[in-house]
């Protein structure tokens, strides 16, 4: 007879333990999920992670451990201000020098290639550029490991040399970018093997859309309609009506960086010390600004709408006075004014058709900012005053927080604009499965 003592038993409590482990968690999720508003303020970026996602805020034997590790993957969450998290990867986990997803051509030389304006209107092509060449965590120098592909040329550089000023004709810029997509798939396979879907161009200018287009005549290529249709093109002009196309394009904040002094353009007096509702001041140019200037150009104290700023005033001091400042479009869909706004505190109002704004698959622009429609122009006023105070307040230190993603830093820091930019060429390169080729038995 077994002598060995039995395991205890729990009369009744099987069934019940099965149920609560069961029944109540499902209940629970089903809860939180009918309590989430799809059409909320949050605004929650779906996390991904094609590798480990790097936690914490700042540990550094973790980020240690994981940079061992391949990949480019993050785990991405945002946070009702629509801003990163701390509580997760901002936007790039990183990966070893010897493993980083990014290949940067070797081929041209400076100033076409390999260089970029770093101090103009075109700033954020040229940052990029010169940081993207100083890069080691996220650059490989094998191609063979590499996730996505630069082709490190200035469309900028490119009509200050190549250009001859009131030619009106780009034919020379557009056979020079062709030629050089030519020249490195002739000398590799990465870019016919995709037709040139995982590599991507960046440029600022705003003829990038005329040169990164299909060209006609004597100088045609394949090269350049690919770069068009197939590549991820990073650009400030995101205009959809001209072929930009955010499923695999990504929008580039203009940024107008004049001195390497970024603290002169930070900052800004606190909510309740601006007195002034409204602020723009800029030239009459582009289809929305006449509009503007005709509805508000020096014809409202609370919204002040100049074309030029009085002697001795300062542009800056009057955005940072402003609660609102107005961000219409110019000859093109950007406007540095955004990112200014940013800057000094002051609620972005963007005025604008067809632009897609930077970042915006990751940040919820209505936390931090208005839009206005063109047609609304003569109501901005009223627009603007129908925001309460406690929703202004709201809009503004959203802004502050957001204010990091959109900081140029040499050399680049976690969560800047240059991490948000690389973030956004990874989503568009996630959308592109390369197949292996068959190998017949």
């Amino acid at each position: 007879m077994d002598s060995s003592p039995r395991p205890p038993r729990f009369r009744g409590y099987g069934t019940r333990f099965v149920l609560l482990c069961v029944l109540v968690p499902l209940v629970l999720v089903s809860l939180l999920l009918l309590s989430v508003d799809p059409n909320g303020p949050t605004h929650w970026f779906s996390s991904f992670s094609f590798y480990p996602p790097l936690h914490g805020s700042g540990d550094a034997h973790k980020e240690k451990d994981l940079e061992s590790q391949r990949g480019f993957g993050a785990q991405v969450s945002f946070d009702r201000s629509g801003h990163a998290s701390d509580a997760s990867v901002p936007l790039v986990a990183a990966p070893s020098p010897a493993q980083g997803p990014v290949y940067v051509y070797d081929e041209g030389e400076p100033p076409l290639f390999h260089d970029g304006p770093c101090r103009s209107i075109y700033s954020s092509e040229g940052r990029f550029i010169n940081s993207m060449e100083m890069e080691t965590r996220y650059r490989t120098r094998n191609p063979d490991l590499a996730h996505v592909f630069f082709l490190p040329f200035s469309v900028a550089k490119m009509v200050k040399f190549i250009y001859k000023p009131e030619s009106f004709d780009i034919s020379p810029i557009k056979k020079t970018i062709a030629d050089y997509i030519d020249v490195v798939a002739e000398r590799y396979p990465y870019w016919n093997r995709s037709l040139g879907a995982d590599h991507f161009m960046l440029s600022c200018h705003d003829w990038v859309g005329l040169v990164a287009s299909p060209l006609h005549g004597p100088h045609s290529s394949k090269a350049v309609p690919n770069l068009y249709g197939n590549s991820i093109r990073v650009l400030c002009n995101a205009n959809t009506s001209e072929g930009f196309d955010p499923s695999k394009d990504v929008s580039l904040p203009e940024i107008n960086i004049k001195t390497d002094a970024m603290a002169d353009m930070m900052g800004g007096q606190s909510a309740s010390h601006r007195p002034i509702l409204a602020f723009f001041a800029g030239g009459d140019h582009g289809p929305v600004r006449p509009l503007l200037l005709e509805a508000w150009k020096d014809k409202d104290h609370d919204v002040q709408v100049h074309e030029y700023l009085p002697k001795g005033v300062s542009y800056y001091d009057m955005m940072r006075k402003s609660k609102y400042c107005l961000c219409p479009s110019g000859y093109e869909v950007a406007s540095p004014r955004i990112v200014e706004a940013i800057y000094l505190g002051c609620v972005p109002v963007t005025i604008n058709d067809h632009y897609v704004l930077p970042f915006s698959d990751v940040l919820d622009w209505k936390a931090f900012s208005v839009e206005v429609g063109v047609e609304d122009i003569p109501n901005i006023k009223k627009i603007l005053m129908g925001i309460s105070p406690t929703q202004y307040i709201r809009l503004q230190r959203r802004g502050s927080m957001v204010q990091r993603h959109f900081v140029v830093n040499s050399p680049p820091r976690r969560f800047d604009v240059f991490h948000m930019i690389l973030h956004s060429i990874w989503l568009r390169r996630l959308n592109v499965r390369m197949r292996r080729p068959q190998v017949s038995g």
